[in-house]
């Protein structure tokens, strides 16, 4: 485990010597330097400094002067630079900073290149060191044929376990995010369901409660969720996204009006949004771009099949 003052002379000796470059002791107040991309975050965000929760810091070892952030026509010093990788989350939004060992600090909205080498995690105040993963498991509903309300079990099958163990003990419909956390909904009633977050390893919690929900989804870039939500019979299914963190998912009253709820496909990355809505028995589905920063819809169209997708840097 790494910690807020170092030397990385040390742990990158050997890696800068194979490559022809030499290490020299720099000592480095992390905290001053994390503090530096949280308040350059904040000032970009517009809010405050507080806002800005750091998750994760590393040390790393960048392959060049580009910092892992390169733009077309630049040329950068070849050499192995030392330096951090600092991953701030703001608003149910996560960017990452990249720095040498103290005196840049590089930043894009688009994705950068991996680091050479990554030495380690390092502990910072409010700093987590995540555990090395044990492997993948498989969640999946087991029928509850005494159920009332329709309900199965959600049950987790872990690597080498001989049993599997019960998440949820009544759950109907759920999805889960590639950090474990899931989204549940939970029938109570002819007329009611419970929406239920469960963060990674930790107990769930009621975040909504209507008529019916549908099309649960998470991000596949950051933590947050989406899901179309009925809040009493009759009236129409509404946008909602949240993120862990957040009391309740909060509705899109901009966004179009979706029916039926039930058959929707929701997507979502960073701040896209995609609507994959079927009409009637048209094979050609009605399809909306959402730009949840600007509040606004981006684009309309009809076809068989959409899908959100990368974009390279």
């Amino acid at each position: 485990m790494i910690r807020g003052h170092l030397l990385l002379a040390v742990a990158l000796a050997a890696v800068l010597g194979c490559r022809g470059g030499s290490a020299q002791e720099v000592e480095v107040d992390l905290e001053v330097l994390v503090d530096q991309c949280r308040h350059d975050l904040a000032e970009v965000e517009g809010v405050d400094d507080g806002e800005v929760q750091v998750t994760r810091v590393e040390a790393v070892v960048w392959s060049d002067g580009s910092l892992g952030y390169p733009e077309p026509g630049m040329d950068y010093i070849q050499m192995l630079i030392p330096g951090y990788r600092v991953t701030l989350q703001v608003g149910g939004r996560t960017y990452e900073y990249h720095t040498d060992q103290g005196r840049r600090i590089v930043w894009r909205a688009e994705g950068g290149k991996a680091p050479a080498q990554v030495i380690g995690p390092v502990e910072l105040p409010g700093t987590t060191i995540p555990s090395e993963p044990s492997g993948v498991g498989v969640l999946y509903l087991r029928p509850l044929p005494d159920e009332p309300n329709g309900n199965g079990a959600l049950m987790l099958l872990a690597p080498g376990a001989a049993e599997p163990t019960t998440v949820l003990e009544r759950c109907l419909a759920f999805a889960v995010s590639d950090e474990g956390h899931v989204l549940a909904k939970v029938r109570t009633s002819r007329s009611t369901h419970d929406l239920l977050l469960a963060p990674a390893a930790g107990e769930p919690r009621m975040v909504a409660q209507a008529f019916d929900f549908a099309a649960l989804t998470f991000s596949r870039t950051d933590s947050r969720y989406a899901l179309l939500v009925r809040r009493a019979a009759g009236q129409p299914w509404v946008v909602h996204v949240g993120a862990p963190e957040d009391d309740a998912p909060k509705p899109l009253d901009w966004a179009p009006p979706v029916q039926p709820g039930d058959r929707t496909r929701v997507s979502l990355a960073g701040d896209t949004l995609l609507l994959v809505v079927p009409d009637g028995d048209d094979a050609l589905h009605r399809n909306s771009v959402l730009d949840l920063r600007g509040q606004k819809v981006v684009a309309d169209f009809r076809s068989p099949e959409a899908a959100l997708t990368p974009l390279g840097p």
